[in-house]
């Protein structure tokens, strides 16, 4: 069959137009409904960002806090919403609701010269914020943002750059050395929750694979100058205190099966904004709850180190932010 001229111009204008709106894709914020994750997307500088939402059942647009949840590095928002146990204490609490970002390529652009920085992560994250304050009746004092790894130095960037949270919890990580210099917000209350045998976060300041010792990713100050830091930030007097001990997992068999762990909780008394921290002795880069897995797989092969079963990370920055 010959095409004619005309006929040939149309077809290709109409690929190259479908082709567009394929591109373009259909991209619409989550909707608020009970008791399941809803799925959501907005444009932030022309990219198609992703999220999901989670509204526990009983909510009647009368929530008192959210809760921004950030993937570590490798991770996604799905099956960071799975392991972390935010939406499980959220239907438990009936207090919360939990929104989980997507980064671009599993990652944020958490500061690092060589990790997502041309991705305006920021302004996603605070443009998500602002959708849901438009949804419901949360109000931005009760804001909060925590991540594990990536996701906890990202939480640490947006308690330095954004005003719209109100505490900030941090799950194997420490301070990154490129935001001492610029993290402009003065106080804030922070949680720490790191173990002592964090093979991603090394003693001598360097972030490196925890398959490649060797590889740098980055550098940090370390849990205690860390804490120091938000000391001086949060103008607190006098010295950290351990507050409890936690060590319950000691037997050899049965539930309470040795986790390798113990649980030193400690926090500064007389700050302006709390400042607490889980030391997870013997704890390896992973995020502590009950139900995490400790195989050889996980601990060896990815050089992950035992995850502690003495506390639940979820419930432990939930109490956190409720009464900050």
């Amino acid at each position: 069959m010959k095409v004619s001229r005309h006929s040939f111009s149309f077809i290709l204008v109409f690929l190259v137009f479908n082709s567009f709106v394929f591109a373009m894709g259909k991209c619409t914020p989550a909707v608020v409904k009970v008791g399941k994750t809803q799925k959501g997307c907005i444009r932030v500088d022309g990219i198609k960002r992703f999220y999901r939402l989670f509204v526990p059942i009983g909510y009647k647009g009368k929530a008192n806090s959210l809760i921004v949840a950030l993937h570590g590095g490798g991770d996604s928002a799905k099956y960071f919403e799975k392991y972390s146990y935010f939406s499980v204490l959220s239907q438990k609490s009936k207090k919360f609701i939990v929104i989980y970002p997507e980064g671009i390529k599993k990652h944020w652009n958490d500061g690092r010269v060589n990790v997502n920085a041309n991705i305006n992560d920021v302004a996603f994250i605070e443009r998500l914020i602002e959708n849901i304050l438009q949804k419901t009746t949360i109000k931005k004092k009760n804001i909060y943002v925590s991540g594990m790894s990536n996701g906890g130095l990202m939480a640490i960037r947006i308690g330095c750059e954004s005003n719209l949270v109100s505490g900030v919890g941090v799950v194997a990580a420490t301070m990154p050395l490129h935001l001492v210099n610029i993290c402009k917000n003065t106080s804030k209350p922070i949680a720490f929750i790191v173990g002592s045998e964090d093979k991603v976060f090394l003693n001598d300041g360097r972030q490196v694979s925890p398959l490649n010792q060797h590889k740098v990713l980055g550098r940090h100050l370390g849990i205690e100058k860390s804490l120091a830091y938000w000391k001086n930030k949060n103008a607190c007097k006098g010295k950290m205190s351990e507050v409890s001990i936690i060590d319950k997992h000691q037997k050899k068999f049965g539930k309470y099966k040795d986790d390798h762990t113990v649980v030193k909780i400690k926090r500064y008394k007389s700050c302006k904004k709390e400042i607490l921290f889980y030391n997870v002795q013997g704890g390896g880069h992973r995020w502590p709850d009950l139900d995490a897995g400790n195989g050889f797989l996980i601990r060896k092969t990815f050089n992950l180190g035992w995850a502690s079963h003495e506390i639940s990370s979820a419930e432990v920055l939930w109490r956190f932010f409720d009464r900050n």
